[in-house]
């Protein structure tokens, strides 16, 4: 199956995969081993792989569906650990956009009350803070291994509050912070990079949506919409969502080639307007 083909089926099915990041949910459910066993089966069916899944859980009102507010908790996902869905850190505190390293064994998440970022273990021990601003994204070099986060900074009073400059720095060495795009202003939904780190997708500002290729310092600018992302391989994938909130469009960069996919279309979606799309660190994979 090739890529357009399998990224389409991906796409209307919705499937989670191995670093999710942003979902607002209800309370929760009480465990059952057998659900348990039978889900950790279901997910692993799809992705042939251990499988760990990340997502913010409003604890109040149910209503922050942007989680923009401070009564959240942090809540993962393991197939091979046999607990289910389970609480990482039980807040309330404010746990935007988590995002899993990608060795898969830490959580980066951001305090917006605060204005910092956080790690924590994927079991919820030793959580520091790592750095000011707000996670857009991490990244791993593919030469030296090294895990790097890249990070928004001097937060706009533009609609969408889109922020002036992008900075990275190891995860591991924060103080070794290296400027990375502050000629325009970058969104936050979402900024996400090719493997070999070249090529990053966002919003400059909303709803501009394009590329930086951050060899040449430059943007390819592809259309007007939201919820950008990149595919985490190198085939130079790039998405962003129409107006409705119904349909993605899809650049191939490599070739120029276009085309669009419904995504609200899968049974559990019911026709409605689709929200907090990302592209795992498969290829193959969204939530």
């Amino acid at each position: 199956m090739d890529m357009r083909t399998r990224l389409s089926l991906t796409l209307s099915i919705f499937i989670p995969a191995v670093c999710a990041i942003i979902a607002v949910a209800g309370s929760c459910a009480r465990k059952d081993t057998n659900t348990v066993s039978r889900v950790a089966e279901d997910v692993r069916s799809i992705t042939d792989a251990h499988t760990r899944v990340v997502w913010v859980q409003d604890t109040k009102e149910l209503t922050d569906v942007f989680a923009l507010g401070n009564e959240l908790r942090l809540m993962g996902y393991d197939t091979d650990d046999g607990e289910g869905e389970r609480v990482i850190l039980p807040g309330p505190a404010s746990f935007a956009k988590p995002m899993i390293t990608r060795r898969g064994d830490r959580i980066i998440f951001s305090d917006l009350e605060q204005g910092n970022i956080h790690i924590v273990d994927w079991d919820g021990s030793n959580r520091r803070e790592v750095a000011e601003g707000i996670a857009l994204a991490v990244w791993i070099d593919p030469d030296n291994g090294t895990e790097w986060i890249y990070v928004g900074r001097e937060r706009s009073d533009e609609r969408g509050n889109p922020y002036e400059s992008v900075i990275r720095m190891p995860i591991d060495d924060p103080g070794r912070e290296e400027q990375v795009w502050s000629r325009t202003l970058t969104g936050v939904d979402n900024f996400q990079l090719s493997a070999d780190g070249t090529r990053a997708a966002g919003l400059f500002p909303w709803p501009e949506c394009g590329v930086l290729d951050l060899e040449n310092r430059r943007i390819n600018r592809y259309g007007r919409g939201c919820w950008t992302s990149y595919s985490p391989d190198n085939s130079y994938l790039f998405w962003y969502f129409d107006g409705s909130h119904r349909n993605v469009l899809i650049v191939n960069e490599r070739t120029e080639e276009r085309w669009e996919v419904n995504v609200n279309n899968a049974p559990a979606m019911k026709g409605h307007e689709v929200y907090h799309p990302r592209w795992s660190n498969h290829p193959s994979f969204i939530t």
